[in-house]
């Protein structure tokens, strides 16, 4: 269900209630504000805030007797202003999982032996969400443009002048992309922001972020001229995400997946954030799954770099389907020795299907690749790999150095097959290499 900012303030128990909750609707006074389109959730200081969008119903942990509190308006409040982080449903922390249950249980179940629908009524819902999308739609467009305006007015002034900007230069477009249902280009302009000053080489980077939010505009702002495929591949770019129950809906892939690589850091929504990365033992298809841990709550089971699981796949829809989720019900197998992932000879074999997928998808994000025949070389501060053509690609600087000390150790000279991730910066993160042992983690 849907808010006005007007509505949303509207369940506050008094005008002054209201006013203290627009005062606290600011995303600086909240560690967090998420949702899933049905829940929404955050931290607001000690105080953890929740909202069942659907009712609305409202529970927080703050001593207030007032109900709802102004924490629970004002999270309703940031959820109607398109401020709140989309997540999947999965992502939900403990607190709010167990509440929403029980909310579940308690849901009056006459719709459960209701008759057949009505088709007329059927057909005037189906109208009324298509206008919502067209609405969204073209609130996101003319976000685009803005952001549009802003780019080319850097480009005009040259990228000197941003070391001497402040934050608010980046905060007002920030804030308006927001508002307009652009969430996606919040985070990429916060990460933009991040860029600039961070090293010799930063107008470099900063030139490529620009040019990949330019190019995600330039789609966004011909979306009904797309093929559907491509247009589920820029709705992602802008962040519009898809239910976990709509991917899984979906028909998947059965197959022996092998654990090839994992991957945990820290998103700029300073979300713990678990990237695992499987291969099918028969179709040699990849697969990233993308797990997120809030509130340190832990992730979901998973086996380790070497494991193999027995179970099917559904991908997010996309032109080129890479991020996927498992369907309950599969298996996870300890190493096994003999087990092997499919490598392509050569670099550039590897890199043939990365131009592949980058064509269909140029937000393809990190691309997997697993190379036979590699010999790892270089120094402290040079990292190398070599394949068996003599075609050297740098790979990145790992966290710890004894990261590729390990990789050398383990190749003592001799060739290897390794998984490892093509960045942006045309360098290659090696993860896991194919030891006698099997598929090791490095």
């Amino acid at each position: 269900m849907t808010y006005t900012p007007e509505q949303a303030l509207s369940f506050a128990p008094s005008d002054k209630a209201a006013t203290r909750a627009r005062s606290t609707a600011k995303l600086a006074q909240w560690q967090y504000v998420r949702t899933d389109g049905r829940a929404a959730w955050g931290m607001c200081k000690q105080y953890e805030v929740q909202v069942d969008v659907q009712g609305p119903a409202f529970k927080c942990s703050c001593p207030s007797r007032e109900i709802p509190c102004k924490h629970g308006v004002a999270l309703l409040l940031m959820h109607a202003r398109g401020e709140a982080q989309q997540v999947d449903d999965a992502a939900r922390p403990d607190w709010v999982a167990t509440w929403m249950a029980k909310r579940e249980l308690r849901r009056p179940v006459a719709a459960t032996h209701a008759t057949q629908a009505d088709p007329e009524a059927e057909h005037k819902k189906e109208e009324a969400r298509d206008k919502r999308r067209q609405e969204r739609l073209q609130e996101m467009v003319t976000g685009a443009g803005e952001l549009r305006n802003f780019l080319e007015d850097m480009m005009r002034q040259g990228l000197a002048q941003l070391e001497e900007r402040d934050a608010t230069y980046w905060q007002d477009i920030a804030a308006r992309m927001v508002d307009r249902k652009l969430g996606a280009f919040n985070r990429r302009l916060r990460e933009l922001q991040l860029l600039v000053g961070s090293g010799p080489e930063w107008h470099v980077r900063v030139m490529e972020a620009i040019a990949d939010l330019y190019l995600t505009i330039q789609a966004l702002e011909r979306y009904e001229q797309l093929p559907k495929r491509w247009q589920a591949t820029v709705r992602a770019a802008a962040g519009i995400t898809v239910k976990k129950s709509e991917v899984l809906a979906q028909p998947g892939i059965t197959d022996t997946w092998l654990i090839v690589g994992q991957l945990t850091l820290v998103n700029i929504d300073n979300a713990e954030e678990r990237r695992t990365w499987l291969q099918g033992a028969s179709t040699g298809r990849y697969v990233r799954l993308v797990e997120y841990n809030y509130m340190s709550s832990g992730f979901g089971p998973m086996g380790a770099v070497g494991d193999t699981l027995q179970g099917e796949v559904c991908y997010y829809p996309a032109a080129y389907a890479l991020r996927g989720l498992l369907r309950d019900g599969y298996t996870i197998q300890s190493a096994v020795s003999g087990v092997s992932p499919m490598a392509a000879p050569t670099f550039a074999a590897a890199l043939d299907g990365f131009a592949t997928a980058t064509a269909q998808s140029p937000w393809v994000g990190g691309y997997p690749m697993t190379i036979a025949g590699v010999l790892p070389t270089g120094d402290t501060t040079d990292y190398r790999l070599i394949d068996r053509e003599g075609t050297v690609v740098p790979c990145v600087a790992m966290v710890l150095e004894d990261q590729f000390w390990n990789l050398m150790a383990l190749s003592g000279g001799q060739p290897l097959t390794v998984f490892g991730v093509w960045t942006i910066d045309n360098e290659l993160r090696v993860l896991a290499v194919l030891h006698d042992e099997g598929m090791q983690a490095v």
